[in-house]
């Protein structure tokens, strides 16, 4: 029965531990899911998610204009940084064709255009960039979409390859020191993303970062450059080098390994267009892959002030301002409220007060403080028929004899102390019975005082970690239960 008891309350312990272990797994799950952060494809990208799939990136978009093949290329990346290139054709009959590119590779595929004339799709990933070329006597040409506003239409076309970049978003107070711990993001170069302004009580947010919502940029820092190769016989290059912090770049053409032409500025994100009249005409579309530094967010706020209370007779209280939960650029309405004293004058030096009721031993209302950042000092000034009491004036007899009383008392308490001194070995000195009524009498009473509890009206409790632990409770007696049956059954099969 003993060793029953055992194993029954061994299972029990181990079930009670794993459902707490698996409680704080899910726990830690959804506080790192990061609900402040949304990221998605480039605009006109997102229709392709249903057959790219969640695992990869679509970074390219092409119409093939004039042709009797493909009508379409997409070419997509993981997002787990892998540089293999996942590239679709989309065919006039529904036929889709789906190959794979490794860095520094090529393939090859031959079609013909609307006037039976053949020409060839020519795909190079050359690491760094991604590049699409027709070949041939053809007009074939492709329209290449970046977004809603911007098409490239050409012969060739040529892409960066996209990069996976950590990103960090840092929360920093006034001093820039952190208010909360920091996260990190990685997210492909061109993905759009969107960072929403955290709320953190007793904190508002001053400054908005401009880099808050964007697209991911490839690099923060001036200097960098980017090289974009092209095939089409030439063998041109075009590198582009990032001036500044917003992203402005200049690009500069290279034939031959020389440079040809002058350099031309393109703001972040612009375009522009290269002629090389001298080899063939040529025209080259040149876009800026650079822009707003997207590395690092910083979000900066201000710690709010606070009510600093004291009524007479009480422990001074420091009860902070609270914010707005759903703005964090707001501080919300206060609700805090502070006793009613009899004989003394409320002040507040950050606000207004109000009585709660007609009826003013209810307390004052707090108004929201003038200043969110700087302290309200709400005091208590005793009026003057309190002071002049306190001063000894328009006393009447019977204080007189208790100030009487009062000074009986020290002249008892004084006798005391020398005979103390006379009789060292004396460890205790038990007061006269008159002495001891006296000054219990002299107390005032606390029910006389109208002092009340400041309540924490401002602050708010959460109910959560109780009901978690009610549900792992039930969770543990279900368990303990069905090993209870589990038992049982075994014992009856024995």
């Amino acid at each position: 029965m003993k060793d029953e008891f055992r194993k029954r309350l061994k299972y029990g312990i181990v079930t009670i531990i794993s459902i707490i272990f698996g409680v704080f797994a899910i726990y830690v799950n959804r506080v790192h899911a990061d609900e402040n952060y949304t990221i998605c494809n480039p605009e006109n990208y997102m229709q392709y998610s249903s057959f790219v799939g969640a695992n990869q990136y679509a970074f390219f978009d092409a119409d093939i204009l004039n042709a009797k093949g493909p009508t379409r290329v997409v070419a997509a990346i993981g997002r787990d940084g892998d540089q293999t290139i996942s590239v679709w054709e989309f065919m006039p009959n529904g036929v889709t064709n789906n190959f794979k590119l490794a860095p520094n590779s090529n393939k090859a595929l031959r079609y013909v255009d609307q006037s039976n004339r053949p020409f060839t799709l020519h795909y190079y990933h050359d690491g760094d960039s991604f590049d699409v070329m027709v070949e041939g006597d053809t007009n074939v040409v492709l329209q290449h979409y970046k977004d809603s506003d911007s098409q490239i239409i050409s012969r060739e076309i040529s892409e960066p390859t996209p990069r996976l970049i950590n990103q960090t978003i840092n929360y920093l107070d006034d001093n820039g020191k952190r208010i909360a711990p920091s996260i990190g993001h990685n997210v492909m170069t061109g993905m759009i993303y969107q960072t929403k302004r955290r709320v953190f009580p007793g904190y508002l947010l001053t400054e908005t970062p401009s880099n808050a919502d964007d697209r991911m940029n490839e690099s923060n820092v001036p200097g960098t450059m980017r090289t974009i190769k092209y095939h089409g016989g030439i063998g041109a290059t075009i590198k582009y080098t990032q001036m500044d912090d917003s992203g402005t770049a200049i690009a500069d053409i290279y034939y031959g390994g020389a440079k040809i032409g002058n350099s031309m500025m393109l703001e972040p994100f612009g375009h522009g267009t290269a002629h090389l009249r001298f080899v063939g005409g040529m025209t080259i579309p040149l876009e800026n892959y650079f822009g707003n530094q997207t590395r690092t967010i910083n979000y900066v706020y201000k710690r709010l002030g606070s009510w600093k209370i004291s009524v007479p007779g009480k422990p001074e209280q420091d009860i902070a301002y609270q914010n707005d939960p759903s703005d964090s650029t707001k501080i919300a309405a206060q609700n805090q409220i502070v006793p009613y004293v009899e004989g003394y004058t409320v002040e507040c030096s950050n606000g207004s007060l109000q009585q709660v009721s007609a009826n003013k031993c209810d307390g004052y209302r707090l108004s929201s403080p003038e200043d969110p950042f700087k302290d309200g000092v709400v005091s208590y000034v005793a009026d003057k028929s309190a002071e002049s009491n306190a001063n000894g004036e328009n006393q009447n007899p019977q204080q007189e004899k208790v100030a009487a009383g009062s000074n009986n008392d020290q002249n008892v308490r004084k006798f005391q102390m020398d005979r103390q001194k006379d009789q060292p070995r004396q460890t205790e000195v038990v007061a006269p019975a008159k002495f001891a009524v006296k000054q219990k009498a002299a107390q005032p009473s606390e029910r006389k005082k109208n002092f009340g509890l400041l309540p924490q009206t401002g602050d708010f409790s959460s109910n959560l970690c109780f009901f978690g632990a009610v549900i792992v409770g039930i969770l543990a007696i279900c368990g303990l239960v069905m090993l209870d049956r589990r038992f049982n059954l075994d014992n009856r099969q024995k």
